[in-house]
């Protein structure tokens, strides 16, 4: 009762007897719970629930060997061991004796998504944390990171340095190296600092690179041969054909790397501008003018449009707030409403004007 006092002075927490319970080991004699009971004012605790025994897993066994797992990695049969004890504490119904288990161990690993109840293993456990230090030690400048690196990689580059004895830390993040290196490198193309042009083609480059050296692979299965400079021209070649496409109206664009780059970093958009005039309309005729605009497309929109006579004088107009919606909605909307009012007003003949090309497209049938 004293550290339970204790508690109370330092957390300022009151601790509710009412809704308090404490456990003893099952052989324990009755005397001596009920002995217990009468010091502490506590009900005698009874098995949880198996929703219970999911939280008490998931939030504080597993969670404990966490900060040993980091610096060592426990044998198979430890870790077994570790996994047996959950599941005979997950799976028991009653305080002594075996209970049934329902489904294997391994299978409740799996999300909840897939049916499971979503328990970590603890070998993957231990995997992860030896990748989320190798992760560290190649994308941070901490003093642990610069102490690794003049350890180990003076003479190699850790991508293909060898394990060559060094701590037990250093060998298992080292067997983590695979898993964690191509993340490494996707994240280098995709942060690159490049021109805006070029980083499209930048964040593709990992995945036309995989693909080509997929395809590789599976020449090689099927008996064939593929050598290393058709694959670096197959990825040439596919960077190329998505330069074109992504930039389609840029003429010229070289077909090997260096020069594409060289070609974008130089590049100067050629401007060609036309002055455009509004011409009133013939006597007797209207005109409406319609625009719509988007913010983010999709994103805030609004619309409007505007009436003018054969003087050019302003006869009606009108801005509507349309929420989310994309430009075309907005280019559309906005026209089918100027047509509206101006059918319902009897304001013909008539001549609508737009600046959005995919509208004059669609009412002319393009």
């Amino acid at each position: 009762m004293a550290v339970l006092g204790n508690y109370e002075k330092i957390s300022a927490q009151m601790i509710n007897k009412d809704k308090s319970s404490y456990y003893m080991y099952s052989n324990v004699a009755n005397g001596l719970f009920q002995a217990v009971g009468a010091i502490k004012g506590f009900a005698r605790g009874k098995l949880l629930s198996f929703g219970g025994k999911a939280t008490l897993i998931s939030s504080v066994l597993q969670s404990t060997p966490i900060h040993m797992l980091s610096v060592l990695d426990p044998s198979n049969n430890i870790l077994g061991h570790l996994h047996k004890t959950f599941a005979r504490f997950f799976w028991s119904t009653k305080e002594e004796g075996k209970s049934r288990h329902w489904a294997s161990w391994q299978n409740l690993f799996l999300s909840k998504e897939e049916g499971a109840l979503g328990f970590r293993s603890l070998n993957d456990v231990s995997r992860e944390l030896f990748a989320k230090l190798w992760w560290r030690f190649r994308t941070t400048k901490s003093l642990w990171s610069n102490f690794m690196w003049n350890n180990y990689c003076k003479k190699e580059p850790p991508t293909v340095v060898h394990f060559r004895g060094g701590s037990h830390v250093w060998r298992q993040m080292l067997n983590a190296r695979e898993e964690v290196e191509h993340e490494i490198i996707i994240r280098h193309w995709w942060y690159a600092q490049c021109c805006p042009k070029l980083k499209p083609l930048f964040q593709a480059i990992p995945a036309i690179i995989n693909w080509e050296q997929w395809k590789r692979r599976n020449v090689g299965k099927h008996g064939g041969s593929m050598s290393t400079n058709r694959v670096i021209h197959d990825i040439n070649r596919t960077l190329h054909q998505l330069a074109r496409v992504r930039y389609s109206w840029i003429p010229n664009i070289p077909l090997l790397w260096p020069y594409i780059i060289q070609y974008f970093e130089g590049y100067k958009p050629i401007l060609i501008t036309t002055r455009v005039t509004s011409q009133l309309p013939c006597h007797g005729w209207y005109k409406c003018n319609t625009d719509g605009a988007s913010k983010g497309n999709p994103g805030p929109s609004s619309l409007g449009f505007c009436m003018r006579d054969d003087e050019g004088d302003v006869v009606y107009a009108r801005v509507v707030d349309l929420g989310v919606k994309t430009n075309v909605v907005d280019e559309a909307k906005a026209i089918l409403q100027g047509l509206e009012y101006c059918v319902e007003h009897d304001f013909q003949p008539l001549i609508l004007e737009t600046n959005s090309l995919v509208m004059k497209k669609a009412i002319e049938g393009e």
